[in-house]
């Protein structure tokens, strides 16, 4: 298991911390190249002179940080719990509340997205060239110290926003406020490092899934319905499908720099097969909520939009023949157009269905 940024060399533990080094020559960006051994010696640097000139806006740089294209894994969920409340439930939303909420959400999961690059960079998870997070820090772009300060911002706005929602409606959704804030906050931080722990998935799949669609049901309408628990399970399980295809790639890698997922875990095969139940299981629960009368048969329908994208994709990663095949190296972006396809398909639907209904 990695070090704690507080057992750490304090002379490591700064240059980590603000990704500079002074030397004879004056200070240098100090990019972390590589972890072989124990600290400090074991830490290897590359050292740059500052170039500010080369570098995007401020600006630019803080929303890449944030990881905007992703952002979609909660915004998109929440906008079917609108539409789906409307025109499944019949019910009159809160729009006000509704969008505070969305708000909230959105700049919590920035928040979470932002640690979550603080916390691999400080543990010697991420370095330059790899695929996932912002990359900035790994480009002297921006310093771990920056990145946190700024999702500590965008967190008090989340609180900031939340609040009135939570306020009205905190009797039935206060736990899911604070399941949201442990869950997301101890992701990779709070000493907790749900994701180094082999419990990543357990806590996206409650928080992107039902926790996310119940609590953002219960402040919009002041209620829910079977609609809002087939919905919250579809996508956790879509959401789950995008880790899980992260951690599907990164296999090997997380386990030689101490990071714990299922994946590498339970290994290669049963991956495979994990995957494949990840995705099954989103058909299904369509299916089961319609044939239990839960929910109208047509609003099963929507995951099947993706469905094509779905056999390509679990296809491919049956036949891979390791965690680096050429047959997978995509997969985690094609999860990820999986979960908003999944949200188009539902918009679609619903929108078809109310057209039909008035006309």
């Amino acid at each position: 298991m990695k070090q704690s940024l507080s057992e750490f060399d304090p002379l490591l533990r700064e240059t980590l911390w603000t990704g500079r080094l002074n030397t004879d020559t004056g200070s240098k960006i100090a990019i972390l190249k590589s972890v072989e051994g124990a600290q400090p010696k074991g830490f290897n640097f590359e050292l740059k002179e500052p170039d500010v000139s080369r570098m995007p806006s401020l600006f630019k740089r803080l929303l890449v940080a944030t990881r905007p294209f992703s952002l979609t894994a909660t915004a998109t969920p929440l906008c079917v719990v609108l539409v789906t409340g409307m025109v499944v439930d019949g019910w009159k939303p809160d729009f006000l509340l509704f969008l505070l909420s969305l708000i909230s959400i959105v700049l919590l999961q920035a928040s979470v997205n932002l640690l979550n690059d603080v916390y691999d960079h400080l543990k010697g998870i991420d370095f330059p060239g790899d695929i996932g997070g912002g990359g900035l820090i790994q480009k002297g772009w921006l310093s771990a110290k920056a990145v946190f300060v700024f999702s500590i911002l965008l967190l008090g706005a989340s609180v900031g926003f939340g609040m009135l929602p939570l306020m009205l409606y905190w009797k039935s959704v206060w736990w899911i406020g604070v399941l949201g804030l442990v869950g997301g906050l101890g992701y990779s931080g709070l000493g907790i490092g749900f994701k180094y722990r082999a419990l990543g998935d357990l806590v996206v799949f409650i928080l992107c899934g039902p926790a996310l669609v119940m609590g953002i049901s219960e402040v919009t309408f002041g209620k829910s319905s079977a609609s809002m628990v087939c919905a919250g399970l579809i996508f956790g399980f879509a959401s789950l499908g995008i880790l899980h295809s992260n951690n599907l790639n990164d296999l090997e890698i997380d386990h030689q720099r101490g990071a714990r997922t299922i994946a590498n875990q339970i290994g290669f095969k049963r991956s495979q097969k994990y995957f494949s139940f990840i995705y099954f299981s989103i058909l299904a629960v369509g299916v089961v909520a319609a044939l239990l009368g839960g929910v109208p048969a047509w609003f099963s329908l929507a995951p099947g939009v993706a469905g094509i994208k779905v056999l390509q994709m679990v296809n491919r990663v049956k036949q891979a023949s390791g965690p680096l095949s050429p047959a997978i190296n995509m997969i985690r972006f094609e999860a990820a157009q999986v979960h908003l396809l999944m949200g188009a398909g539902y918009l679609v639907i619903l929108f078809l269905a109310e057209a039909i209904r008035r006309f």
